[in-house]
């Protein structure tokens, strides 16, 4: 995974795919990226792990819309590097 350079309040727009062997974080254009989870989309287990994957890059996120959906837009919160 990629270095994150991203700002307080920025939004982004998530591509999903869940259900993979590994986590991946990839950036596809400006504010645009694809994630790979290895997490099902039931019981809000996958939302979870977006959530926890961006806390370990030191990013505090809020998922805005998408919450039952492979597109997401998650907004920045907070920075914690």
């Amino acid at each position: 995974m990629n270095k994150l350079t991203l700002k307080k309040n920025n939004i982004i727009e998530l591509a999903v795919t869940t259900n993979t062997k590994t986590q991946n974080l990839e950036q596809t254009t400006i504010n645009k990226y694809k994630i790979k989870l290895k997490e099902k989309p039931i019981k809000d287990k996958a939302n979870k792990e977006i959530i926890n994957l961006f806390k370990k890059k030191g990013y505090l996120i809020e998922i805005l819309k998408g919450k039952k959906s492979s597109k997401k837009l998650v907004k920045i919160v907070d920075i914690k590097q």
